[in-house]
């Protein structure tokens, strides 16, 4: 099982800035990230301290991974 992005960075903490840089990262790169878009404001938002939070960032940066480039 391939592990999750948490999992293989166990040390990092991810704040608001990281979701902003990610997603401009994935628009840079020609990802559709259209189904993602209510995830990344929300998590923008977010006191991004909380275990669930990170939980949650840790997800999205899986997910955003698994897109395809344009």
């Amino acid at each position: 099982m391939k592990k999750s992005w948490m999992q293989r960075n166990p040390w990092a903490c991810i704040d608001c800035g990281d979701i902003a840089v990610e997603r401009q990262q994935c628009l840079d790169e020609g990802k559709d990230i259209s189904s993602l878009t209510e995830e990344f404001d929300r998590l923008e938002k977010t006191d991004m301290f909380s275990a669930e939070a990170q939980r949650d960032a840790g997800e999205l940066l899986d997910r955003t991974a698994a897109l395809p480039c344009m």
